[in-house]
């Protein structure tokens, strides 16, 4: 386990997977040819990874104390893995966390590490009495809240948008609220969806519930644009806090 000093204002986990495998290899028969990782953190569905650089701030899944990582998947040649946090100019680095380069053993991936945090926030999500209800009744009351993200995006109405699917920066990450909706509004404006997704696909977590109908180019999305190369609205976490269902 990796012990902490101090603490850890913004943390960001950042994944490099190649997208070529290393020369000489050759792929073993029935082995995938291709790169497929799921990460997650605190047993709850961060991303799915193809190839590529991946950069994101993650403290919307950590809490004080004891916090988990888990790697699985596929993957044709190592995966470089590190977690750091930063100061609040989201440039300076306190500390690195964790730096891990994991190799595949026939391919296969599978790598998890314990990490301790310093953090005076105390998220909602890992608190007892907000524990996720059952899975059907889930899907339902999330489907709801789904269809009326919907709605909003065939109505342009941007306001309602950012107001369900913002909610919980609120809670998260309250000193970037402002700053976040206004970025969102102005990239969605523009955005026309698709007909209604025939399907919604849900994925439960310990803490969150991961949605998305369709994978495009490699990523998971909730709505396609009817539009061909505009942005989509992609996969969306949800929380279940006070009794109710919010974006997280």
């Amino acid at each position: 386990m990796v012990g902490c000093r101090a603490e850890d204002r913004i943390v960001c986990l950042s994944i490099n997977v190649a997208n070529s495998q290393p020369s000489g290899n050759a792929v073993p028969r029935g082995a995938s040819s291709e790169n497929n990782l799921n990460v997650y953190l605190n047993g709850n569905l961060f991303r799915s990874v193809k190839s590529g650089f991946v950069v994101a701030p993650v403290d919307k899944y950590l809490k004080a104390g004891c916090n988990a990582i888990e790697i699985g998947g596929t993957a044709i040649a190592p995966v470089e893995i590190r977690l750091a946090a930063y100061e609040s100019d989201h440039r300076t680095i306190n500390r690195v966390i964790l730096d891990e380069k994991v190799t595949p053993i026939a391919y296969l991936v599978k790598w998890n590490q314990l990490f301790q945090l310093k953090k005076t926030v105390r998220l909602p999500i890992f608190e007892e009495k907000n524990q996720l209800p059952n899975h059907m009744r889930a899907e339902q009351e999330i489907g709801a809240i789904v269809t009326n993200m919907y709605q909003t995006c065939v109505s342009s109405n941007w306001d309602e948008f950012c107001r369900i699917t913002l909610e919980g920066y609120k809670k998260h990450s309250p000193a970037e609220y402002l700053d976040v909706t206004s970025g969102v509004r102005s990239m969605i404006r523009t955005f026309r969806p698709k007909a209604f997704p025939e399907r919604l696909r849900f994925v439960f977590g310990k803490n969150l519930v991961y949605v998305y109908s369709c994978v495009v180019a490699g990523n998971k999305v909730l709505f396609e644009s009817d539009e061909p190369d505009s942005c989509a609205v992609g996969a969306v976490e949800f929380a279940y806090i006070d009794g109710r269902w919010i974006v997280w």
